[in-house]
């Protein structure tokens, strides 16, 4: 397959994958991300029948801090007493657990912004931001309807790097949303670091000659391409649809919630998708549909990493939620990251150890999990 390159970097963590709940999902409105903003976090999260579900979620779940007001004229922060991104992964369980026993409509539950003053929404641009994609939407009148959605730059695993950006391949650097980690600050210093690092690697050393076996590898990719471009249409290669099918299975098995029947499942689908579809993937002559063709089958190898690794781990953590290990466990986990590396015949996963500079496993206290 394509996503063989040699020796292959070493990849950290890939179950982290991100979501957030603030998928719009009203008809009408474009299916895009509600952005943050003093409005958002003034609102009040409702189900179909219209109860403000999260307060009772918090209280049960004892995520209130000491200074909780619970008061819906305060911010998410101030009325459960914690800061907001810290609310964060109990929100999307929230949300996802309220559609998934029924008390949502059509996949979605509700923001209610209804009784936040109007001047919130020009407090930040995001603000501003928000009112332009409700443009036709009288959030004064009625709730938006929103989702949790799986959110790319909110992940958490990616290609293992250094501080410098080197990862454990020779001469390869990385940085961004491709390494572990996440957010437009992140992406601008792991990208600066490892741009520079990269440079200062490339002006000491000379042009390097590829060898044989190089070679061989680059052409027979280029081949691989070739038949692609030209393999006519069929029933079963079209690129959109294995995407698509891709897809359903990842939100299905790999989604907010995982558990180990699920993901075994979710991995025995896209191994039926690279035995059955990816050998008749076609482009017909569209480098559109060649593009289109290369990410499904790398879709289908990351999402194998995505559901392997959360097998793997055997915990809840942030973004990562096994129904089936529902807890946080510092004492196994905390110190280990989950590292996939290319095998003979396929990847293999195993833990590595984490040097904790500023927490140790047995100086966490209960509560703080």
């Amino acid at each position: 397959m394509l996503w063989h390159t040699g020796q292959g970097a070493s990849l950290s963590d890939m179950e982290i994958m991100g979501f957030d709940n603030w998928g719009i999902a009203e008809p009408g409105l474009p299916q895009y991300w509600l952005p943050p903003s003093i409005a958002r976090i003034s609102g009040i999260l409702r189900n179909a029948l219209g109860e403000p579900f999260f307060d009772r979620f918090a209280q049960e779940h004892g995520i209130l801090g000491e200074r909780a007001t619970l008061s819906p004229n305060d911010s998410f922060s101030r009325r459960y007493g914690r800061p907001f991104i810290e609310l964060i992964p109990y929100l999307i369980k929230a949300c996802t657990k309220e559609i998934l026993e029924g008390r949502g409509k059509e996949g979605a539950v509700y923001i209610d912004l209804t009784h936040v003053p109007e001047e919130r929404m020009y407090v930040d641009h995001n603000g501003l931001w928000g009112l332009n994609i409700l443009r036709g939407f009288d959030w004064k009148k009625k709730p938006i309807r929103i989702a949790p959605i799986c959110m790319g730059d909110f992940k958490g695993g990616g290609v293992r790097i250094d501080e410098n950006g080197r990862t454990d391949v020779q001469g390869l650097f990385a940085g961004g949303d491709v390494a572990p980690g996440s957010s437009m600050l992140y992406a601008l210093m792991t990208g600066v670091r490892s741009g520079r690092s990269a440079v200062n690697k490339a002006l000491s050393l000379s042009m390097p000659e590829l060898d044989a076996k190089v070679n061989e590898w680059v052409d027979e990719r280029g081949e691989e391409l070739k038949v692609i471009f030209h393999r006519k249409p069929n029933k079963n290669g079209d690129p959109q649809k294995i995407k698509n099918e891709v897809k359903s299975i990842m939100w299905r098995y790999g989604g907010v919630f995982r558990e180990e029947k699920g993901l075994k499942e979710g991995i025995k689908g896209l191994k039926e998708i690279e035995q059955d579809f990816l050998p008749m993937i076609f482009a017909s002559g569209s480098f559109r549909k060649l593009r289109e063709a290369v990410e499904a089958i790398n879709m289908v190898k990351v999402g194998e990493m995505i559901l392997k690794a959360s097998l793997f781990r055997t915990e809840s953590r942030g973004y990562l939620q096994r129904l089936d290990y529902p807890k946080q466990d510092d004492k196994n986990w905390l110190k280990k990251n989950s590292i996939i590396t290319k095998g003979e015949d396929e990847m293999k996963i195993e833990a590595k150890p984490v040097d904790l500079i500023w927490v140790r496993p047995d100086e966490v206290q209960e509560g703080e999990r």
